[in-house]
C-alpha cells in the first residue's frame, strides 16, 4: 500500500531525472499518466532524459507534440509520474502548466511503495540502440 512521504521530489530521483543513458544498454523509463477528455487514463512511457527536476517541487516534462498525452497536458490535465528506484515504486502527483516546449509539473504529493522483504526489482525499461 502506498504511503505519502513528501511533497518534494525524493533526492535520488532528482539526480536520476534528466540523465542520458548510453547506447546499447537497458535503460529505465518513467510512466506519465494523464487523463483524456473523457476522463480515461492515458499512459506514456518516457525516458529519464525527458523528465528533469527543476527544483525540489517542480519537474520539466517533454513529450512529443501532436500526441494525446501532449494535448492532455496542454489543456491542464493533472499528471502522475511513476517509476522504480532502489527497490521502491514512486508516484509523483501534481498539476501541470505549459512552459514553452516542455510542461512543468508542480508536485502536490509523493507516494512510495516499499517493502523491504519484497523490493521492487524493476519498473519499465527499454533498450537504447
Amino acid at each position: 500500500m502506498s504511503e505519502r512521504i513528501a511533497t518534494i521530489i525524493p533526492p535520488p530521483l532528482r539526480f536520476e531525472f534528466g540523465s542520458e543513458q548510453g547506447a546499447d544498454k537497458l535503460c529505465r523509463a518513467v510512466l506519465l499518466v494523464t487523463a483524456d477528455e473523457d476522463g480515461a487514463p492515458r499512459v506514456a512511457v518516457l525516458s529519464y532524459a525527458e523528465v528533469k527536476a527543476l527544483d525540489e517541487r517542480r519537474a520539466a516534462i517533454t513529450v512529443n507534440a501532436g500526441t494525446l498525452t501532449h494535448r492532455n497536458l496542454e489543456r491542464g490535465s493533472d499528471a502522475l509520474l511513476w517509476c522504480v528506484l532502489d527497490g521502491a515504486a514512486y508516484s509523483l502527483r501534481g498539476s501541470v502548466k505549459a512552459d514553452g516546449a516542455a510542461f512543468e509539473l508542480t508536485l502536490e504529493e509523493v507516494l512510495r511503495d516499499f517493502y523491504p522483504e519484497q523490493p521492487m526489482m524493476s519498473g519499465p525499461m527499454y533498450r537504447k540502440l
